[in-house]
C-alpha cells in the first residue's frame, strides 16, 4: 500500500454460521434483510448497511474477500487481483467482480458463484498469510 494511502476500513462481517449468536435463524435473517438490517454480500456473508454504505469499492471488495476466506473450512489461497487488494497493492482497472483463488487440486465438485479458481502448483513456502486471515 502506498505510504500516503489511508488504512482500509474493515466492516464487521456476520457469517451465516454466526447468526445464531445474534438470535437469528434462517427465516429471521431473511426478515432482517427484508427490513434492511442486514445486507447479503454473498451466500452466507452479511454486513450492516450503515457500515457498508461508508466503504469505497475497493474496501467492499476486500470485505467480500475476507468474508469468503472466513466462511471456508480451510482458508483459500487468494490470488491475482484478490491477493493484490488484500496486500494493499494497486490494481489496474475497475474493482474486480470475482474472487480469485489458487489451488493445486483439480476438483469436480460444486464451484461457488463469483469465485474464479486458478489451477496452480502451490508450494507451502509460496503461500503467505496476511493479518486479515487471508493468504
Amino acid at each position: 500500500m502506498p505510504a500516503d494511502a489511508p488504512e482500509p476500513r474493515h466492516p464487521h462481517l456476520i457469517l451465516a454460521r454466526e447468526l445464531s449468536r445474534f438470535v437469528y435463524d434462517d427465516p429471521a435473517a431473511r426478515h432482517a434483510r427484508a427490513r434492511g438490517e442486514l445486507i447479503r454480500l454473498r451466500r452466507g456473508i452479511y454486513a450492516a448497511p450503515d457500515e457498508w454504505a461508508q466503504l469505497t469499492g475497493r474496501e467492499k471488495y476486500l470485505a467480500i474477500c475476507r468474508g469468503y476466506a472466513a466462511s471456508r473450512g480451510e482458508p483459500p489461497v487468494l490470488s491475482h487481483q484478490s491477493a493484490a487488494v488484500v496486500w494493499g497493492l494497486p490494481i489496474i482497472g475497475d474493482t474486480p467482480r470475482e474472487i480469485h483463488v489458487a489451488t493445486d487440486e483439480r476438483r469436480n465438485g460444486r464451484r461457488a458463484a463469483g469465485v474464479r479458481v486458478h489451477l496452480s502448483r502451490l508450494a507451502a513456502e509460496d503461500v503467505v498469510w496476511h493479518e486479515t486471515g487471508c493468504s
